[in-house]
């Protein structure tokens, strides 16, 4: 089962791009042009960052099988068969809450499942990205619905955890 990022989430991340490089370019723009210069400047940059914003995001997905979990990222995969997950708890992602799912010896790897560079490698670690996936940008309850059914079916007792409250 393929879970694509959600709505609300692509458009939070395409606004939030869009309005960090419309700042950039009406600051560009002032310099330039004056204020006339900046407020064009924005509007193109603004505009200019939703569209190069969304196929990046777009490209994301969580894909969910018998084995476990496959996060696809911008530019890497993390893999956890379903033994790996730890637990829920909830975060932040862009100022937003959300649901994480915590996951212990995760595979990382590449596009098409390739090699990573060890810089790259190192960047995620310290970004604590390889002890996560951040599933509320792909499932809104994940009690509910497909994502529901494959953790019922594979790990009952982190489903259960749902249901009592718990957070791991």
């Amino acid at each position: 089962m393929i879970f694509p990022v959600r709505t609300k989430w692509l458009a939070v991340q395409a606004v939030l791009n869009g309005v960090i490089l419309g700042v950039a370019a009406g600051l560009g723009g002032a310099v330039a042009a004056g204020l006339t210069g900046a407020l064009i400047a924005a509007m193109i940059g603004c505009f200019g960052g939703v569209v190069l914003a969304l196929p990046k995001i777009r490209s994301r997905h969580l894909v969910v099988d018998s084995t476990g979990l496959i996060a696809i990222r911008n530019g890497y995969q993390l893999r956890a068969d379903w033994g790996d997950l730890q637990g829920f708890e909830s975060g932040r992602f862009l100022g937003l809450r959300m649901t994480l799912l915590r996951v212990n010896n995760a595979a990382l790897s590449g596009p098409m499942a390739g090699l990573l560079s060890e810089q790259t490698v190192a960047r995620i670690r310290a970004a604590g990205a390889d002890r996560a996936i951040q599933l509320g940008l792909y499932v809104e309850d994940p009690s509910d619905g497909e994502f529901g059914t494959l953790l019922r079916r594979h790990r009952p007792d982190l489903a259960a955890s749902l249901h009592s409250g718990a957070r791991s």
